[in-house]
């Protein structure tokens, strides 16, 4: 008999990006022939087998890929885990026909045997390791295989180690042998592997390293081999399952009759159910589904004997109005959870019929546990019924059990009465990456401490009046603790409160990246305490809530505007930075901004007025309620601001510190403050601490001397504390500009004209000293100098003036130049003459030593 040698592959630990190849075969005419090809097309199945004898460990049993049924052609992908293994590995494919007739290649009772050899770098990407030669051969039988498709006992040559592999069929089975006794057997029902450890010890003792969890492989079985074809007939699937507990279930693509729900016992550990194509359809074919609870409904609230479950690839199916109205599913697991592009298909009517009040519920009861739930569709909703106050169908929720991480991937939640997406309760954390939701009452997505949104997409499009529940919320962050939603697009047609949100005791939230197109009456972010403001029993947090790189546009025409603003702040510690406001609305006055409470800080954002807008103003600052106390500090660092007022200052709040600092007001075309001046509301003492230092006109080309002088930052500062009698710094002209702080002035004047010290009397009347940028210092009315007047370049005495001093001192220096007019008084330097120079040129001595 000749050896048929297959070609080698080079095969290196983790290298699978080639397919394993085999060909079935007849029984030979003649010893040395390979036997015509054997015809699959009636084959019931054709699986792959693979096996690491020296581990005890079966690696594959999966079905095949027929590449060619007439030539009886097969192949098979390896996955890179699959061959992360060195040493011997033994392969087999298994064709089965009507009659218990089994078919294997190679055929005689041969196995394919793959050489796994590590390499030093055998960590790295499969495509980056380097090229080891390993032999894939066949090995040979005791005897080759017979018409009956029989083999008899088969030795693994060539494996290492003392132990004798070998295979053999029995009774309908294939058995895989170690020393003559039988190790692992595959039949038509799975794999049978005696004397194994049980599957939830395994689990077990994975479980408890809280990472790198990774159980045995599923045994597997196809439905459409027990009577299920996928027409829906057979019966109820769903009780073939539970009579065949820990196993994985393969469904082809179809619709299958269910019965009642799938709630597996306590002999259940495992399962897995995956449909293949476009998915397995299930239809309930009764209405009584156990209260209209869910499909599925694995473990209990906080408890469960299920460690590990995966669902692909299943759509549900429900059709309220005749009384098939139950959730997709309600999990409770230890371990581990896959949900992958399932659906549930209608809508529910919870109001109307019960049941469950899930679309999905997840809870995920270990710390190291994890859930993937990935494309899942919520997107027919529930009727839902506004009278009973959202107490209504929620789409995805996590319940206080949680302890988990969950991955909500693109999923599509829309038309909830209560939540879409309720993520916020347990002390795990949720992550919604990519997800879609859209219309659901109460909030689309509502976040807690550790939960994060991220790329996704949340819009509120239909008019609430026109559905049986409120609009609600787009996005909440409820007693966030490092929550998060990072590059969002947020979309409200219509909103019958806030479009996005912070409330409750937030010690750290960020919003980053996100875009949102507000065309409602609402406010397009508040970030507030739960209570609605911030209080000294509720400050909404010590952390810091930070919006980052948003981006606001709110066009709304309606003749309503809640707080009259884009966005308002009431909480401790908000940061704004690189943000963008513009808003529109040509019938009421809506402005970006309003610091309503708490302390607000605003670096490097622009807030524009539309130009058609009725309000005038760009920002609002304060409550306009003179008994609040609860106003921090409030900065706004190089912003800009665009319209026809600038911020709106209420008066009569007690504001603690009010800066702006670097801001750019130059396309501000009215008043810089529209209704009460910053300084008026400093002289008044409601505001402790005022600056305004080195901001741009708010208009090109406008002096600020064509305003008020009380209209320009500062104008006045006091050395005395309150006014009053005591010297006075005033700007003269009104460009030159000074920061007070801690009682310390300090002045710029490299703009402008200037400014005046002025001593006021108790009488009022004043005294001032004007010092022009040019160099010029004038002193106008009478001056009085008890410690002595130095005088650098020149005095101008204006009018009747006159100098009385008991010690005036002139340094001596060399004579001067003429002064252009009048005299200019000196001592010489040469002989210590004090003289007096006119505009001549001529120099009368009035005095000599």
């Amino acid at each position: 008999m000749s050896t048929h040698t297959r070609p080698d592959y080079v095969r290196n630990r983790g290298d699978s990006y080639l397919p394993l190849e085999a060909t079935f075969r007849t029984e030979p005419d003649r010893p040395t022939g390979d036997g015509d090809p054997l015809d699959l097309s009636d084959a019931l199945s054709v699986r792959f087998y693979l096996e690491h004898p020296d581990r005890d460990e079966v690696i594959v049993n999966d079905s095949a890929e027929v590449d060619d049924p007439a030539t009886g052609a097969v192949s098979y992908q390896l996955d890179k885990h699959q061959l992360s293994r060195t040493g011997t590995h033994a392969g087999l494919f298994i064709a089965r026909f009507e009659g218990e007739q089994q078919w294997s290649a190679p055929r005689g009772g041969r196995v394919i045997r793959i050489e796994v050899e590590d390499i030093p770098d055998a960590d790295g990407e499969p495509i980056d390791l380097e090229k080891v030669d390993v032999s894939i051969g066949v090995l040979e039988a005791d005897e080759v295989i017979s018409d009956s498709g029989t083999f008899g006992a088969l030795s693994l040559t060539g494996s290492s180690g003392s132990s004798d592999w070998g295979f053999n069929y029995d009774s309908g089975s294939v058995n895989v042998t170690k020393n003559n006794s039988t190790y692992m057997s595959f039949t038509d029902s799975g794999v049978e592997v005696p004397n194994a450890p049980a599957a939830e010890d395994h689990i077990a003792r994975q479980a408890d390293l809280g990472s790198g969890w990774s159980p045995a492989e599923w045994n597997e079985i196809d439905v459409s081999e027990h009577g299920f074809p996928g027409d829906e007939s057979g019966g109820d699937v769903v009780q073939f399952m539970l009579d065949n507990p820990n196993n994985k279930f393969i469904f082809p693509e179809g619709r299958y009759s269910c019965s009642q729900q799938f709630n597996p016992d306590s002999t259940w550990s495992q399962f897995a159910i995956e449909g293949k194509g476009d998915g397995a359809t299930f239809v309930c074919d009764t209405t009584d589904m156990t209260n209209n609870k869910a499909f599925f409904v694995v473990g209990q609230y906080d408890t469960s004997n299920i460690d590990r479950a995966e669902i692909k690839n299943v759509n549900c199916e429900i059709d309220a109005t005749n009384g098939y109205n139950f959730g997709f599913g309600i999990f409770a697991v230890n371990d581990f959870l896959e949900i992958t592009n399932c659906r549930l298909n209608g809508e529910r009517r919870y109001y109307e019929y019960g049941g469950s009040k899930y679309g999905i519920r997840v809870n995920m009861l270990n710390d190291h546990s994890v859930a993937f739930i990935n494309g899942l569709y919520l997107g027919d909703g529930d009727a839902g019924n506004v009278s009973t106050n959202f107490d209504g169908c929620i789409g995805a929720s996590v319940e206080p059990p949680n302890k988990g991480t969950i991955f909500w991937n693109g999923c599509q939640v829309s038309g909830w009465p209560d939540n879409g997406m309720y993520l916020k309760d347990g002390t795990g954390r949720s992550l919604a990456m990519g997800c879609m939701t859209a219309n659901n009452g109460n909030q689309n997505i509502r976040l807690g401490k550790g939960d994060m949104a991220i790329g996704g997409w949340t819009a509120w499009t239909v008019d609430p009046s026109t559905v049986d529940y409120a609009g609600g919320v787009c996005l909440e962050i409820e007693h966030g603790q490092g929550s998060a939603v990072i590059g969002y697009r947020v979309e409200a047609d219509y909103a019958a409160t806030d479009v996005m949100r912070t409330r409750g005791e937030n010690e750290h939230v960020k919003f980053q990246d996100v875009y949102i197109r507000n065309n409602s009456a609402q406010l397009s972010i508040d970030c507030s305490s739960s209570s609605g403001e911030t209080t000294e029993s509720e400050p909404g947090g010590e952390g810091y809530a930070t919006l980052d790189n948003v981006r606001i546009v709110n066009d709304h025409s309606g003749t309503s505007a809640i707080r009259s603003a884009t966005v308002r702040t009431t909480r401790v510690n908000t940061v704004f930075r690189g943000c963008s406001i513009k808003t529109r609305n040509p019938n009421i006055g809506v402005a970006p901004v309003r610091v309503n409470a708490g302390d607000a800080s605003f670096q490097d954002c622009r807030f524009h007025q539309h130009a058609d807008s009725q309000a005038s103003y760009t920002a609002i600052i304060g409550p306009g309620d003179s008994t609040a106390t609860d106003i921090g500090n409030i900065q706004f660092t190089r912003c800009k601001f665009v319209g026809t007022d600038g911020p709106y200052l209420y008066g009569g709040d007690q504001i603690p510190f009010l800066e702006f600092v670097g801001c750019d007001f130059s396309q501000i075309s009215g008043s810089l403050w529209p209704a009460v001046s910053p300084q008026a509301e400093y002289e008044a003492g409601n505001i402790t601490e005022f600056s305004f230092f080195r901001n741009r006109p708010y208009t090109e080309g406008t002096n600020y001397g064509s305003i008020s002088q009380k209209e320009v930052r500062a104008d006045t500062a006091y050395a005395n504390e309150g006014g009053g009698k005591g010297f006075q710094i005033v700007t003269a002209g009104g460009a030159s500009r000074f920061t007070r702080r801690n009682n310390r002035t300090t002045i710029d004047n490299t703009y402008g004209d200037g400014f005046m010290l002025r001593y006021v009397d108790d009488t009022g009347t004043s005294s001032p000293l004007i010092m022009d940028p040019d160099g010029t210092t004038t002193i106008s009315g009478r001056l009085t100098l008890g410690g002595g007047l130095n005088i650098e370049d020149r005095l101008n005495m204006l009018g009747n003036s006159a100098i009385n001093a008991a010690d005036m001192q002139f340094d001596p220096v060399a004579e001067p130049s003429a002064p252009t007019e009048g005299w200019k008084l000196f001592v010489d330097s040469a002989d210590g003459g004090l003289k007096a120079k006119d505009d001549t040129g001529a120099v009368t001595t009035i005095a000599t030593k």
